[in-house]
């Protein structure tokens, strides 16, 4: 059984500016450098959020697992936290969040 450091896909996820990335099983092998063991491809619930697989880089870099189709061999990975991106020098933007009611 081939083992993989998931922390390239979570890192491949995490540097884009969406909220979420769906890719392909072999888009992900391609990241891996290796092929996904095979119960990626016959058990969904290998996939689930959990410390085992891809799961625990992902919850670690703030994602997480949202779908996935077996069958058509394509996973989709939704970010759990707001990102916060700098606008101008000294100001910051929490991006995804709910916009705040300004009390008046």
């Amino acid at each position: 059984m081939e083992t993989h450091d998931y922390r390239r896909l979570a890192a491949h996820v995490a540097a884009g500016p969406d909220r979420s990335a769906t890719l392909t099983f072999g888009e992900i092998e391609r990241i891996l450098g290796g092929a996904l063991p095979l119960d990626a491809y016959e058990r969904r619930q290998w996939w689930l959020n959990t410390a085992r697989g891809p799961a625990r880089s992902l919850l670690s870099a703030g994602w997480h697992i949202e779908s996935v189709d077996v069958l058509g061999q394509v996973a989709t990975f939704r970010r759990s936290l707001p990102r916060a991106v700098s606008r101008e020098p000294g100001e910051w933007e929490v991006t995804g969040a709910s916009p705040r009611a300004s009390g008046t």
